[in-house]
């Protein structure tokens, strides 16, 4: 047995060129907070749809990291008092709906490596080494 057995593991090999859409479904109350639920698909055909959870802060977060560009986005106010009302609820998913179609639709936005992993954790959760990664046990 070698001191160091490697082991290839294949990565999934996934389309960055196509645009990714976004619909804040629905918003949902968890342990005290609002969590929004997000639909993304990535190109045309609905078998590449997957949900993401988000808190409002998620796009606070979000927004910091796009502000070095410059570009001025409609990111919602916070709101301390009233802000589990359903109308207001209702009407901050709106906000973050016109929020997110504004980073997907710029292409300088949607691909910088926040968004991607704010709408797609799964697929940029970690760094990117090529298609095949080599690991050391």
């Amino acid at each position: 047995m070698a001191i160091f057995e490697k082991r290839f593991e294949r990565k999934v090999t996934l389309d960055d060129t196509q645009p990714i859409t976004c619909v804040i479904e629905t918003a949902q109350l968890v342990d005290g907070h609002t969590e929004y639920v997000l639909r993304l698909q990535r190109g045309p055909y609905a078998d590449t749809t997957w949900k993401v959870l988000r808190r409002y802060n998620d796009f606070v977060q979000l927004n910091k990291s796009l502000s070095p560009s410059g570009i001025s986005l409609p990111l919602p106010g916070k709101k301390v008092i009233g802000n589990m009302r359903p109308d207001f609820i209702a009407e901050r998913r709106q906000g973050l709906q016109e929020y997110i179609n504004v980073v997907l639709m710029n292409p300088i936005l949607a691909s910088s490596l926040a968004a991607k992993r704010f709408v797609d954790p799964d697929s940029y959760s970690s760094p990117f080494h090529g298609e095949y990664q080599v690991k050391f046990r």
